[in-house]
């Protein structure tokens, strides 16, 4: 698939080894159902405005952070409470149209490159059973 990056993304963004999006996934969103605003970069995520990233953060600021597995999800919103307890978590199915995957963190931790104009919204919607 040719898949067009944001003019932002520098070179190496995504990484070679990150493969297209497929499978299910959870992510801690501000809306429900989830809007294209809860699907920010991390480094355009208002916490980390100003940060300065080097090295492979470098790279995994310019995607969205995901998850595997609920548990990881409902465990993030545990470890940030003042920031997330009002949260909710939403899941769905990615689709290769919207980018990039790669494995980025501990337990099931990923991150995703959306491709320009992607609508994560549209895949990603739905709250847990």
């Amino acid at each position: 698939m040719d898949y067009e990056w944001p003019e932002t993304f520098p070179e190496g963004v995504p990484p070679d080894e990150a493969q297209e999006a497929e499978g299910n996934v959870f992510r801690v969103a501000k809306n429900l159902p989830p809007l294209q605003d809860d699907f920010k970069q991390f480094r355009e995520e208002e916490y980390n405005i100003g940060k300065i990233f080097e090295d492979k953060y470098l790279i995994i600021s310019y995607g969205v952070s995901f998850f595997k597995k609920i548990e990881d999800a409902k465990k993030l919103k545990k470890r940030y409470p003042n920031r997330l307890s009002d949260r909710y978590i939403v899941t769905g199915s990615l689709v290769p149209e919207l980018g990039k995957i790669l494995k980025t963190g501990r337990r099931s931790h990923h991150t995703i490159w959306f491709q320009k104009d992607a609508k994560p919204q549209e895949h990603i919607n739905n709250e847990p059973a």
